[in-house]
């Protein structure tokens, strides 16, 4: 499948993608690095990634033309800040939304079919 391969060669490739404007210093020792993982039923076609503390929003999506299907992961790396806003569209175009997540602290963002949910390690969550 077409979309699957691309979703995977962007995964493979992630730290070419482009950079979220910086917004407040990251912590010491915090590289920005997170990863998206897509534990719904449905692909994932758009990801939107802004400053917790910025006050305007970005309309850059971090997915462009490819989607993310489901039990797929992909790594990004951030410069907005240690608190970034997540907002991800499905592709029946359901938004869902996490303000406020410790990238540094919990930089596994689990992809559910009703919720985001950060976390500690890849294996916990959803």
């Amino acid at each position: 499948m077409p979309g699957t391969r691309r979703a995977l060669l962007l995964a493979a490739f992630a730290g070419a993608l482009p950079r979220v404007a910086r917004g407040e210093e990251l912590p010491e020792g915090c590289e920005g690095a997170f990863r998206v993982d897509n534990r719904s039923s449905r692909p994932i076609r758009s990801i939107f990634i802004t400053s917790a503390a910025a006050s305007d929003a970005d309309d850059h999506d971090w997915l462009g033309e490819t989607i993310l299907p489901p039990g797929l992961a992909m790594s990004f790396r951030s410069l907005a800040g240690p608190l970034i806003d997540l907002t991800i569209v499905r592709d029946d175009g359901r938004r869902l939304q996490r303000r406020g997540i410790e990238i540094c602290r919990l930089p596994y963002l689990l992809v559910g079919d009703g919720a985001i949910t950060p976390a500690a390690r890849p294996g916990s969550g959803p």
